[in-house]
């Protein structure tokens, strides 16, 4: 559970995660822009209806979690399976590792690392929609 009485859990302390395929800060940062945009519309949202600002965090805290914890926990899994890869004992998976980084082609990799990045891009595209919804509905009132 990452929301408990109007405070929120977001980044590491919501799902810290091994460095090893660089979506620590990513992962945080596109938190706390989901978290804000929720808020920001649950916040729009409670006005128009008559409810109180707890009742938007609330809300807004929970749609965060249901949007973030599938794809962060297996951002956090890939970083640590990656790990157990990079970081061992045995000679023969660090030769691996070594010889496949030489002759795989950057152009690999990086797009390896945009399949870890897709579920927060998604997230932010949610996020927005959601936004955009309630702010057309504001003015169609």
């Amino acid at each position: 559970m990452w929301h408990r009485n109007g405070a929120v859990l977001t980044g590491d302390s919501a799902h810290a995660v091994t460095p090893f395929i660089g979506q620590g800060a990513n992962m945080a940062v596109t938190d706390g822009y989901v978290l804000g945009k929720l808020l920001a519309t649950h916040l729009a949202a409670g006005y128009r209806e008559g409810k109180g600002v707890w009742d938007a965090v609330e809300r807004a805290s929970q749609e965060y979690e249901a949007m973030r914890v599938e794809s962060t926990n297996h951002n956090v899994l890939e970083s640590r399976t990656w790990g157990s890869w990079m970081v061992t004992d045995s000679w023969l998976k660090a030769w691996l590792v070594n010889t496949l980084s030489w002759i795989t082609p950057g152009f690999y990799l990086v797009n390896q690392f945009s399949v870890y990045d897709e579920p927060n891009r998604t997230a932010i595209t949610e996020a927005e929609e959601k936004w955009h919804k309630e702010v057309e509905s504001r003015v169609a009132t």
